[in-house]
């Protein structure tokens, strides 16, 4: 197993609290400071306190989707500050398509295994600098 990711802040948005929660909790264990929301509309700020390294978003969520909500975080942070994964039960090729238009990193399919959550963590995340 890699080395814990202590430098990671993740944050986690998904309607759906169990899911919200298990994802959180994961990243925690994988040593990452993580938060949560299940109100997408609260993700913005969410981010703008939190500052957060890497976003894992569903997409299927009311008032704002997922996809929508990368475009408002892309437009406002850009491609390189903060990385965007879809974790979602959205994964045909249109729904791939869609998402890499929005600005996503990842496309992860629901149930996504930890080692798979982790990977994508090691890929996106750059390695710790420094001692």
């Amino acid at each position: 197993m890699p080395p814990p990711l202590t430098d990671c802040r993740a944050l986690v948005v998904d309607d759906n609290g169990d899911n919200a929660q298990s994802l959180w909790r994961l990243l925690q264990a994988f040593g990452c400071k993580a938060q949560f929301t299940t109100d997408p509309l609260k993700a913005l700020g969410a981010i703008e306190e939190f500052r957060p390294h890497i976003v894992f978003l569903d997409i299927g969520m009311p008032d704002i989707d997922g996809y929508q909500l990368a475009h408002h975080i892309r437009a406002k942070h850009g491609k390189e500050a903060i990385r965007l994964v879809a974790l979602t039960g959205y994964a045909t090729g249109n729904d791939r398509a869609r998402g890499r238009v929005a600005g996503f990193d990842a496309h992860l399919l629901k149930p996504a295994s930890p080692e798979l959550i982790e990977s994508t963590l090691t890929q996106l995340l750059p390695p710790k600098r420094g001692g």
